[in-house]
């Protein structure tokens, strides 16, 4: 069983789900242009699938757009928190923000060549560890974010 379209619905949540998060954060302006950015992206994606690249492909098409999208992201976040004074390190989504740069940013030409390099037989698993262990670094940057991230308590101790 060919799990592609399966893929192509994990980009759209993907993608979809991080641009929510950066919407939150950006200008409330930019949120319906992100909104529909998301149902363009879509669309495109759905497209890609049914009509441009063959049901047994990945979407290497879409992904690096996306991935490209979600750098732009990234980058944007840290020039609107560049000019503020703080400690990088307290501000636990610049954590995830770097998980999310690292990944998608090296992450591009992965995705742009993949069906490319599943066709190597002795690159292939070299590559395939590569972005492995970056997804790793993705995930460690996220957990520490998500440690450093307080809640404000809700209950009051019992006396």
């Amino acid at each position: 069983m060919h799990t592609v379209k399966l893929f192509t619905l994990y980009t759209i949540v993907e993608f979809s789900f991080i641009t929510l998060m950066f919407s939150r954060i950006f200008n409330e302006r930019l949120r319906p242009a992100l909104y529909i950015l998301i149902g363009v992206f879509s669309i495109i994606c759905i497209l890609n699938t049914v009509y441009i690249q063959n049901k047994i492909e990945l979407n290497t098409y879409t992904r690096p757009i996306g991935a490209l999208i979600i750098v732009l992201y990234c980058m944007s976040y840290i020039i609107k928190t560049g000019t503020e004074e703080r400690k990088w390190t307290e501000d636990s989504f610049n954590w995830v923000n770097a998980g999310l740069l690292i990944y998608y940013a090296s992450g591009v030409v992965m995705f742009m060549f993949n069906n490319y390099f599943l066709t190597l037989s002795t690159w292939s698993l070299m590559i395939w560890a590569i972005i492995d262990t970056i997804l790793l670094i993705e995930y460690i940057l996220f957990a520490i974010g998500f440690y450093k991230c307080k809640l404000p308590t809700t209950t009051t101790p019992l006396s």
